[in-house]
């Protein structure tokens, strides 16, 4: 027996497979000696499927990893202190045994732990080991930051393991071995019983049957399944007390698979994806489980239409069951049979959205809008108009609170029988443009009345204006309505964005950046976010129009320019015809609502653009945006402490100037990408933790027509609170902080901040 060993021993110091021997503890200490080791190894059953199956190899092992670990003593509980200490791997299994291959170990006289992955890339089980290093990884380090490999988007191909002709699935499995030595022969499993290998990804089938028919009938399209995990484990077969599938708000790490069609009236889908385990949400009914969902959960998607053309779409929240459970665990089969019977109402279901017409129901003066998904379909958004009443309407008279109309030359009011007329003002799409007539959308072409929540409307009521966005579509437009004689009740931007900062989300200590669809938003590491009604306060990750965060052009990052107490957004070119149209000397609130596409550039009261005696608003430390009725806002149709020129969207406002508190101490100035680089925890953590950028996007002076300084220099950002506060900064280093040294009149960039 000794001299059989002999013989594999000396095998394995002549085959290019010898598992590495490495020194464990010190430098100091011999190599080890390598033990042959005997491994018998087989693919566990997946549980809850009755019958197993052989499906594009999942129960086959084609490669193998073994990863040894010596424990310091013989107390489980230091488990995750044994150090790793020899690894090995083989492209292909069984070994030629004799042709000379065997799997080994390194000699060790305490108890090992060894890990034996199957299906993995040789690159994937490096761990960072270093021949000769004082110190190897532990068996904590690995399971925390090394135990995942990431997958490409959007797609699921690189969960397979593939040696050019077939693919396997990744599994894994674990012994504690008490000592390696030559004898007796260390065993991985028994030809009788060999070690059972779990794949480290679950299973999936969903059985879709379209049931629906007459006038609740719905065509289904394609399918979908969103909230993928992208880590990949290499070592999820371990119990709760060793292994932690991580969710991470600034990093989650997921990503939604290709669309699949749909050809009824019923299909099966199958899919193999990375373990996802988010909890349980307690709900008892699968309409409950939609309603407080956790963030990173993994969903299946049905994508149809019903009627002319009118999309909906249904959510089923994957995991243990569709009730309340979001766990997809390793080496699990999971089975759903999802029936549509009836189109569904989205006001008493939670796992249907029906896109039909997207009615916006809070009044703002921008609204962000999100393009379908799913290439072909077109959503319609519906506006209410009722803030152009509620403005020029006195009190007492039709939603009336400003009384606007009153100081005109000819005062007039907004009835329930007025009629309006839809217009595109400006519309600057990046991609999916279309022209004005086909973004606009109204049944007869034009409006009538302005409260959509009227009980009794008269014959012909329409107070909403339409448009529709279709797939691929992103960019920025402002529309408004115009009366009888062709002037501008009120206009509202309209932000087309895969960005959706409206997702509810909890404050975690020390995270300052959460991910959400398309981006992220933030919270500053200052005071002010653990005060009051900022306590739960988060910041969007981009400027208000922008198109990205990074970037160093109007068209991407910078986004828009804005008049102190003014709703509307200028782009910051002489070229576009929003600055083509400005005019100088003192302008009232009423003409700047009339007139949102010109800028006041030339004020004669000292670089103020409105008029000093105009009743509509207020100045001063107090003042909120110029709104002199801010503070009694919350049952007249306005946002609570929201002023009603704010050009944030519903939600979100522009922030008090404590917001910027400490932001440019704790910053860097980027050259490359022309802004401010602000990191919370003080210092460079971007691939931990994120960081916020604040592009420079300069500032238009009525003093000079256009900026004080270039863009790509020059950093100015809008502040709530009264006493004009802007947050300023240079690339120079000059003007750091905030300031209220700048002209009224001059149109600067906006950021907005969501609040309890």
């Amino acid at each position: 027996m000794m001299k059989r060993f002999s013989l594999i021993f000396l095998a394995l110091l002549s085959y290019a497979c010898t598992p590495e021997v490495l020194t464990p503890d010190s430098p100091q200490n011999p190599p080890r000696e390598p033990v042959p080791v005997s491994v018998s190894l087989t693919a566990a059953p997946l549980e809850g499927e009755a019958v197993a199956t052989k499906a594009d190899q999942e129960s086959q092992i084609k490669s193998v990893g073994l990863v040894q670990f010596e424990w310091i003593d013989d107390d489980p509980a230091h488990v995750l202190q044994a150090r790793m200490v020899s690894r090995q791997y083989f492209d292909h299994y069984p070994l030629d045994e004799a042709g000379g291959e065997n799997f080994a170990l390194v000699s060790s006289n305490r108890k090992n732990t060894v890990l034996v992955i199957a299906n993995a890339r040789e690159v994937d089980l490096s761990f960072g080991m270093e021949e000769g290093a004082e110190e190897q990884p532990t068996f904590e380090e690995i399971l925390t930051r090394q135990n995942a490999t990431l997958l490409a988007t959007p797609s699921l191909d690189d969960l397979w393991y593939s040696d050019g002709t077939d693919n396997y699935l990744r599994m894994s499995a674990s012994v504690v071995l008490d000592g390696v030595a030559i004898t007796p022969v260390p065993r991985i499993g028994t030809d009788s019983d060999p070690l059972q290998l779990k794949r480290n990804c679950a299973k999936v089938t969903v059985n879709v049957t379209n049931e629906t028919s007459g006038p609740e009938a719905v065509t289904i399209d394609q399918v979908r399944l969103c909230g993928v995990n992208r880590r990949y484990y290499l070592a999820a077969h371990l119990d709760a007390g060793l292994f932690r599938d991580v969710y991470s708000h600034s990093q989650p790490q997921r990503f939604d698979a290709e669309p699949e069609a749909f050809s009824g009236p019923a299909q099966t889908y199958t899919f193999y994806v990375p373990l996802n385990l988010r909890g349980d949400n307690g709900s008892s009914t699968q309409t409950g489980k939609n309603l407080n969902t956790p963030a990173g959960a993994t969903c299946f998607r049905l994508y149809g239409h019903y009627g002319a053309d009118s999309p909906i779409v249904y959510t089923y929240y994957l995991g243990g069951d569709l009730v309340s459970d979001f766990n997809l665990e390793a080496n699990k089969s999971y089975t759903y049979d999802i029936t549509l019977s009836v189109k569904g109402d989205p006001e008493s279901d939670s796992r249907v959205e029906d896109f039909g017409e997207i009615k916006l129901l809070t009044d703002a003066n921008c609204y962000m809008l999100q393009a379908p998904d799913v290439p072909g379909v077109t959503y319609t958004y519906a506006i209410p108009v009722r803030r152009a009443a509620v403005f020029w309407n006195s009190p007492g008279t039709n939603m009336g609170v400003y009384g606007a109309a009153s100081y005109e030359a000819a005062p007039f009011s907004l009835e329930e029988d007025t009629a309006w007329t839809p217009a595109v003002v400006w519309k600057t799409m990046v991609e999916g443009d279309v022209t004005d007539d086909a973004f606009l959308l109204t049944p007869t072409g034009s409006g009538m009345g302005f409260n959509p929540d009227h009980p009794n409307p008269p014959a012909g009521h329409q107070p909403w204006l339409r448009v529709k966005v279709p797939y691929g579509m992103r960019g920025n437009a402002l529309v408004a309505i115009k009366d009888g004689a062709g002037n501008i009740l009120w206009s509202w931007h309209l932000w087309v964005t895969d960005y959706d900062p409206d997702v509810p989300m909890t404050p975690e200590s020390g995270t300052y950046v959460y991910a959400v669809p398309g981006g992220e938003i933030h919270r500053y590491n200052n005071a002010v976010f653990n005060t009051g009604g900022y306590s739960q306060a988060f910041m969007m990750d981009r400027n208000l129009g922008a198109n990205t965060v990074w970037g160093t052009t109007a068209a991407t990052s910078q986004g828009y320019r804005y008049q102190l107490g003014r709703k509307d957004p200028f782009l910051e070119n002489f070229s576009h015809p929003t600055l083509a149209n400005s005019v100088a000397g003192d302008r009232n609130v009423r003409y700047g609502v009339q007139h949102p596409n010109v800028w006041f550039r030339m004020a004669t009261s000292a670089g103020q653009w409105t008029s000093p005696q105009d009743p509509l608003i207020l100045k001063g430390t107090y003042a909120n945006w110029f709104d002199r009725l801010y503070t009694e806002h919350g049952g007249d149709y306005c946002e609570p402490g929201k002023s009603i020129y704010d050009p944030c969207p519903p939600g979100w406002r522009l922030p008090l100037s404590t917001v910027w508190t400490g932001i440019i101490t704790t910053s860097q100035w980027s050259t490359v990408d022309k802004g401010l680089i602000y990191y919370p925890e003080g210092y460079d953590n971007r691939a931990a933790t994120g960081v916020v950028f604040l592009p420079a996007g300069g500032w238009a002076s009525p003093a000079n027509h256009w900026r004080r300084g270039v863009a790509g220099v020059i950093g100015a950002y809008h502040c709530s609170d009264g006493g004009k506060n802007i947050l300023n900064f240079r690339s120079d280093g000059q003007y750091q902080g905030v300031t209220n040294d700048y002209d009224e009149a001059a149109l600067i960039s906006a950021r907005c901040i969501r609040v309890n």
